[in-house]
């Protein structure tokens, strides 16, 4: 049985849960804007297809609800017949739309079926008793996936939100950042990681390289520069 959190949910769920954005540039501060972005479009994938999945599995219980519903009243009657001289006169289904009529006399026994083609026959107050605990958990099984649908709909419009939100922010950004031009980019520091990323987008090691201020804010968010390395790559704006 799945574990569930404090607020009903399964911890499988809970994990989905998509944190709501307030403050985009500040979550954005020293992140990788697609890299952020791509994870979102992840988790918005993983939510429709648990969406979809709660949806299947909706369906089943609608469907399995009024027959076991229908199986108990059947159950009822029969009980109440149970100690009449009066026969009960009952409709069996033959097939898809075919319908045969009996009579049942003192009934006192019921076959119920348990599912993968297995039948067991139980008394009349065994097969009610199962049958209201049958019905007891689809309905609340109903109601729990109910309310796991409404939760996976409310991070999916979070997550939409904050994608849309992360896009126009990078648009934004860019914009702004084509507008300061190109800019002088100085490596004064032997430190690895400073090292390592001007190495891998060939840039000779403590010389000075005009870079565009839209690559430049990329690839120090990219690769992830501890804060106490940001001071040492000397950054001036640059003219014609």
């Amino acid at each position: 049985m799945a574990e569930s959190s404090s607020d009903g949910h399964d911890e499988s769920l809970v994990e989905l849960k998509t944190p709501f954005i307030e403050d985009v540039a500040g979550y954005m501060e020293g992140k990788n804007v697609e890299a952020v972005i791509q994870e979102f479009n992840e988790r918005y994938r993983k939510l429709k297809l648990v969406e979809q999945q709660l949806h299947q599995r909706r369906v089943r219980l609608m469907t399995k609800l009024p027959e076991i519903q229908k199986a108990l009243d059947i159950v009822c009657l029969l009980m109440s017949k149970a100690d009449s001289d009066e026969p009960t006169t009952l409709d069996f289904e033959l097939a898809e739309g075919v319908f045969a009529k009996t009579t049942v006399e003192s009934a006192q026994t019921v076959n119920l079926w348990l599912g993968a083609q297995v039948m067991v026959e139980y008394e009349l107050p065994e097969a009610k008793e199962l049958l209201s605990l049958n019905l007891s958990n689809c309905k609340t099984n109903l109601t729990n996936v109910n309310e796991d649908m409404d939760f996976i709909k409310d991070n999916i419009t979070t997550t939409e939100v904050g994608i849309a939100r992360m896009y126009n922010y990078d648009v934004e950004r860019k914009r702004e950042m084509k507008l300061k031009g190109p800019i002088n980019v100085e490596l004064t520091s032997k430190s690895p990681h400073i090292r390592m990323w001007f190495l891998n987008h060939k840039v000779a090691s403590g010389r000075t390289q005009q870079k565009p201020w839209a690559d430049l804010q990329t690839l120090v968010a990219g690769c992830r520069l501890p804060r106490s390395d940001y001071g040492k790559i000397k950054i001036s704006t640059y003219t014609n």
